[in-house]
């Protein structure tokens, strides 16, 4: 590797780590900054829908949060839908164990997509 490729991926595992300790408000505020730069960029989806979808994602979290609803994603079986899939390239599964081991930065991300599509 060269230097900038350590340099980038020395700093992905600060931030990483950084994320991983914050608390879960904390990280929905945290990946909505991100998310809503995104959700800028990608304008193509239909604007109130996008916004009560990241709405309604958010809302989930927070009643997540308060003890108001049980989700339980290990529940799902991924067996039965991952069975006809080929396995993805490395960078993929990180980002996926990202998601799992923060997964109120991962709403928060997503909302902020979402209502960075509605906002223009």
């Amino acid at each position: 590797m060269c230097n900038v490729e350590k340099l980038i991926e020395s700093c992905a595992r600060k931030i990483s780590r950084a994320i991983h300790d914050a608390s879960p408000n904390q990280q929905l505020i945290i990946g909505l900054a991100p998310g809503w730069i995104v959700g800028a960029a990608l304008i193509r989806l239909e604007k109130s829908t996008a916004l009560f979808l990241g709405v309604g994602i958010i809302l989930l979290h927070l009643a997540k949060e308060n003890q108001l609803v049980q989700i339980d994603l290990n529940d799902i079986d991924m067996v039965k839908y991952t069975s006809f899939i080929e396995y993805p390239p490395t960078w993929t599964v990180k980002v996926k164990e990202f998601a799992k081991c923060n997964v109120a930065f991962t709403y928060g991300f997503i909302s902020g997509v979402l209502i960075g599509l509605a906002s223009y």
